[in-house]
C-alpha cells in the first residue's frame, strides 16, 4: 500500500508526505514482539487483521509508515515491500545458480524473477504457476513454464500454498539450496527426514522475514531508474467504478 499522509496527530511525519505501509501488524505482547516485532508469534497484516488499502482514507501506526524519496510515482513505490520480500531472500544467497524454479508468478514471484536476472543474466528461470495470466506473464519475462519432472540447484518457494515448501525441497537437488519467502506455520507439514535427505548448503533459507527497516531500503532501490523492475505491472484501476468489482 502507498498513500499520502493527511493528518499525523503526532507530528512524526508532515501532512503530504508519501509513504509505504509495512503490512505486518505485530501483536505487541508475546515474547516474540519483546525480541523483534518481526518474530511475532500472532504477525497479522493489513487487510485482515485491520482494514486494508481499498479505501480512500486508512489509519496506520505511524511506526509501519515509510517516506518515499521525491520523484518516486506510486505505481513503482507501491511495490517496495514485494521487492523487499524478493531482494531480502535473494541477498543471503552466496551465488546465483545457473538455473533456478520459482514456485508462484504473482507480484513476489515475477519481483524474484526479475531480481535473479538481475544478479546472473544467464540465469535460466523456470517457473511453476497454474493461472494461465500469470504463466504467460512469466513468458513474456524470459521464463520458462514447461515444467518437467526434474529438480534444480535453486527453487524460490513465493507461493505459500498448503504444501508448497515440502514441494520446493522435493524439487531441490542434492547438496543445493531452497528459499522459502511466503509460507508462515507451514514447517509443522515438513518432515525433519526431508529436509536432512537434500543435504541443504549453510545459506537455505526455509523461512524469510524482513525486520520494518529494511522495506525503506528497497524503496531507496526503487527510487534507482536502472534498478526498477520492469513487466511486474500489469494494470491499473481505480477504486471506484467497476475496475475492483471485476478484479475480485
Amino acid at each position: 500500500i502507498i498513500g499520502v499522509v493527511t493528518e499525523c496527530p503526532g507530528g512524526e511525519l508532515a501532512v503530504g508526505t508519501r509513504v509505504v505501509v509495512d503490512s505486518r501488524v505485530p501483536c505487541g505482547s508475546c515474547h516474540g514482539c519483546r525480541v523483534a516485532a518481526n518474530l511475532c508469534h500472532n504477525l497479522g497484516w493489513v487487510g485482515e487483521v485491520i482494514p486494508g488499502g481499498y479505501q480512500h482514507y486508512a489509519q496506520f501506526p505511524v511506526h509501519s509508515l515509510h517516506p518515499c524519496p521525491e520523484g518516486l510515482v506510486a505505481r513503482t513505490g507501491v511495490l517496495a515491500e514485494p521487492l523487499a520480500v524478493a531482494m531480502h531472500g535473494l541477498t543471503h544467497l552466496p551465488t546465483i545458480a545457473d538455473s533456478a524454479l520459482i514456485i508462484g508468478y504473482g507480484p513476489i514471484g515475477a519481483l524474484v524473477h526479475a531480481d535473479l536476472i538481475r544478479r546472473q543474466p544467464e540465469c535460466e528461470v523456470t517457473v511453476w504457476e497454474p493461472n494461465l495470466g500469470r504463466r504467460e506473464l512469466a513468458n513474456r519475462c524470459g521464463a520458462s513454464t514447461d515444467v518437467t519432472t526434474g529438480t534444480w540447484p535453486l527453487v524460490i518457494d513465493a507461493a505459500g500454498y498448503a504444501t508448497s515448501l515440502a514441494d520446493a525441497i522435493n524439487a531441490t537437488s542434492h547438496g543445493a539450496g531452497a528459499v522459502n519467502l511466503v509460507a508462515s506455520g507451514l514447517f509443522d507439514q515438513i518432515q525433519a527426514r526431508l529436509i536432512f535427505d537434500h543435504q541443504f548448503q549453510k545459506s537455505t533459507q526455509l523461512y524469510v522475514n524482513m525486520r520494518s527497516f529494511e522495506i525503506f531500503k528497497y524503496i531507496n532501490v526503487l527510487s534507482n531508474t536502472s534498478a526498477r523492475p520492469s513487466g511486474s505491472m500489469t494494470g491499473e484501476f481505480s477504486i471506484e467504478g467497476p475496475g475492483l468489482k471485476n478484479l475480485m
